[in-house]
């Protein structure tokens, strides 16, 4: 069924001298909104809108996002205050108007930051790495307290200490994680918030 509706559909249109000739219609939902758009051009306004309150990304991955407090219709921007039914139906553009001028980070300088950090704490893994595992023993609950306490994920450990953890171990180690992830899920307090309408 799939696979018919995924083929181009073919009409039949009748050319001015009487003989039937074959008109290709849109093959997909692209194509489809194309061609919408381009036979109402009063609807994209309307459509960008719903973008911008519905299903735009994060506002430092594109200029002009909102930074909505959550998913629901009263859910407000942070910087302009709107909230998402209201960027939907208002007079105003869809994009978000008042977006502080530092608000778009440069994604490159967030890449750099990023392998910045990395490489101080492969750095200061290499040195305390080493000390760690002597104290300790190589084991699954030494591989956690890397992990866990100093920041060093399983990959790092092998690659400072150059050899292959055994599989075993790494079981035993993720094992741990569970048990520590289940016991942060129960510790998180539940709060129940009540919106009442003026």
């Amino acid at each position: 069924m799939r696979e018919k509706l995924r083929e181009e559909s073919i009409t039949e249109t009748v050319v001015g001298d009487g003989t039937p000739s074959e008109e290709k219609q849109p093959s997909g939902p692209k194509e489809s909104v194309i061609t919408f758009l381009n036979e109402h051009p009063e609807a994209v306004d309307s459509i960008e809108k719903a973008h911008y309150a519905w299903h735009a990304g994060h506002y430092r991955v594109e200029v002009g996002n909102h930074h909505f407090s959550g998913a629901l219709r009263c859910s407000k921007c942070a910087f302009c205050g709107r909230s998402r039914e209201q960027v939907r139906y208002d007079d105003l553009p869809g994009k978000c108007q008042s977006i502080p001028h530092d608000a778009h980070k440069d994604i490159a300088l967030s890449i750099r930051d990023e392998t910045l950090l990395y490489k101080r704490l492969l750095e200061r893994g290499i040195t305390e790495i080493p000390k760690l595992v002597a104290k300790h023993g190589l084991s699954a609950e030494t591989l956690f307290l890397l992990h866990g306490t100093h920041g060093y994920d399983v990959e790092t450990v092998a690659d400072t200490l150059d050899l292959c953890i055994d599989k075993e171990m790494v079981k035993a180690y993720e094992a741990l994680m569970d048990i520590e992830r289940e016991t942060c899920r129960k510790r998180r307090k539940k709060e129940i918030i009540e919106v009442r309408d003026n």
